[in-house]
């Protein structure tokens, strides 16, 4: 009853600050332009926006996402607060928060809008635990991830950067115009689909014989299978206690399979209007916690931690899944 009346004012308050949520919306289409999502994955640009909710929304500390947001091409001043600062305040005065940027999220995953809250967290605790073991961390595919500015920067371990040429180009006249230090990352330009990463890494300073941690978020469901294969395979030729932590999507849902033949309907259609659709998934049916074992022992690797994107049970498969693997070490179900 308490969470319906939270929710029940959360919305009287929406709409009472609507037109400063339609001002700042139409401010921000109208000013943001083409130049951002012609230069720059789309998806990555959302992945931002989210995380940059969770700060502004006091769920998640990471105040380097907001200025790198603001810094962005073709995001007008002010337009942010102006759009979003109502749900925010909403929040705040009323304790509901939309699973779109709740944090920490509710589990288990009761549709796809909690994921990036999903996969942030148990990947933020994976790179937590590591940190005072593993010397060195590499994030694959970085995007507009902000790791490195906030809980990473506190931290003495050297940190890549590895990401397309264009993303990354506008990511880091990003850094620069909001004036982020990033002195402490070392960035490699590289098409990893394509590229041996640790090579382009190792032109920069990246020493293979020490642990390292590998974060590759958001990335493998885009990529081809052999692809997925390709970068574990590199991964396998770091130092004994390195690990790689990551997200997949089911097979099912990538391919339109039962039972997520309408899901995956509307979910590819959006993904195909940016130009990024979904390739690579892994089978969640009828249970998914078998598979990924039996893909990553294909690969040479052991499954660390896993957490499935929703529930993980015949009535009700997994949408996916999130993963730590490495050798030698026993299961750890979240």
């Amino acid at each position: 009853m308490r969470w319906k009346i939270s929710r029940a004012v959360f919305v009287l308050i929406r709409l009472l600050l609507l037109p400063a949520t339609l001002a700042g919306w139409i401010a921000f289409r109208l000013g943001r332009g083409s130049n951002l999502r012609q230069e720059a994955s789309r998806t990555a640009y959302g992945v931002l926006f989210i995380r940059w909710l969770m700060h502004a929304s006091r769920g998640r500390e990471d105040r380097a996402a907001g200025q790198l947001l603001r810094a962005l091409a073709g995001v007008p001043p002010g337009s942010l607060a102006a759009m979003m600062g109502p749900s925010i305040i909403a929040s705040r005065l009323t304790g509901f928060y939309p699973s779109l940027y709740r944090y920490p999220p509710e589990r288990p995953m009761k549709s796809l809008s909690s994921l990036v809250g999903l996969r942030t967290a148990f990947l933020d605790q994976a790179l937590e635990e590591s940190l005072g073991v593993l010397q060195q961390v590499v994030i694959l595919g970085a995007g507009f991830d902000t790791r490195a500015y906030g809980m990473l920067r506190i931290h003495r371990v050297q940190v890549f950067e590895i990401d397309d040429p264009q993303t990354q180009a506008v990511k880091r006249s990003a850094l620069e115009r909001a004036r982020i230090g990033a002195a402490h990352v070392r960035f490699v330009a590289a098409d990893f689909n394509r590229q041996a990463w640790i090579e382009r890494l190792e032109t920069v300073g990246f020493d293979r014989s020490k642990p390292t941690f590998v974060l590759w978020e958001g990335v493998s469901y885009y990529m081809e299978r052999d692809s997925v294969c390709k970068t574990l395979a590199e991964f396998l030729t770091l130092a004994g206690g390195s690990a790689i932590a990551f997200d997949y999507a089911s097979a099912e849902l990538v391919n339109g399979r039962y039972p997520f033949e309408t899901l995956s309907g509307r979910i590819q259609k959006r993904l195909r209007l940016a130009d990024e659709p979904w390739t690579f998934g892994i089978s969640t049916i009828p249970e998914a916690r078998p598979h990924i074992e039996t893909f990553l022992a294909a690969n040479g690797l052991n499954l660390v931690a896993w957490e499935p994107w929703g529930r993980d049970e015949p009535d009700a498969p997994a949408l996916g899944g999130l993963v730590v693997a490495t050798a030698g070490r026993e299961v750890d179900d979240r």
